[in-house]
């Protein structure tokens, strides 16, 4: 049973519904974990999608991960030595390629899902977006967590031109007769405090730019009461 059932949550409509199966990666906030498989059950991927979770989500997943000094007071001359995310890298596509060989390579989905308020982002960062209570700095915020996730996203499809992934390919076709290892529509999206979710961009296609998601007229069929 929903916890909140007087919540109206937006979700966003205007993309093509996952096929197969899904990878969602997510952060491990827990004020929003009910929100989440709320959201991925609106999206019809109940009993259907692998969850993989880390701390801020994409920001320690991509190769523009900032250079995080986690026990250092002076990160401008700072002598410690920094945090390692290679092994939340490393972490990631391991997991990307048991996935793909339990599903035979059918996954055809990933959802890169941030949120709002991340405690990661405001450690990594060294930014406070919400400093000022009235007025945070959604904007700021909202950037972040767009470049971050987009980001992610290109190096995910660029992962199934690698070396590691047409071997995983070679073995799938030899174990399952997959004829070709395709990469996934990856999107990203960003949820509020309330549930909402804003799609954040279209999958990108390798060499070409992302599109960003249009963000149409508000219309009743986006207000989704759970």
């Amino acid at each position: 049973m929903p916890t909140s059932p007087g919540l109206s949550r937006k979700y966003p409509h205007h993309y093509l519904a996952p096929r197969k199966y899904a990878l969602v990666i997510s952060c491990v906030d827990c004020r929003l974990l009910d929100d989440l498989v709320r959201f991925l059950d609106h999206d019809n991927l109940t009993n259907r999608y692998y969850h993989l979770t880390f701390a801020g989500c994409a920001i320690g997943l991509n190769k523009k991960a900032p250079v995080y000094h986690p026990t250092c007071t002076q990160r401008s001359a700072h002598t410690c030595v920094p945090f390692d995310f290679s092994t939340w890298k490393q972490a990631l596509y391991d997991h990307l390629k048991l996935v793909l060989t339990l599903t035979k390579g059918e996954v055809t989905d990933v959802y890169v899902i941030e949120h709002a308020d991340c405690g990661a982002y405001k450690a990594f960062l060294n930014v406070d977006y919400y400093a000022d209570t009235a007025n945070p700095d959604t904007d700021a915020e909202h950037n972040d967590h767009h470049a971050h996730a987009l980001e992610l996203a290109k190096e995910l499809i660029e992962w199934y031109d690698t070396p590691a992934a047409k071997a995983l390919a070679a073995d799938l076709k030899k174990q399952f007769g997959l004829e070709e290892l395709r990469p996934p529509l990856v999107r990203g999206f960003l949820m509020d405090l309330r549930g909402g979710v804003e799609r954040l961009f279209d999958s990108p296609t390798p060499g070409k730019r992302a599109k960003k998601a249009r963000t149409p007229a508000a219309s009743a069929d986006d207000e989704c009461y759970m």
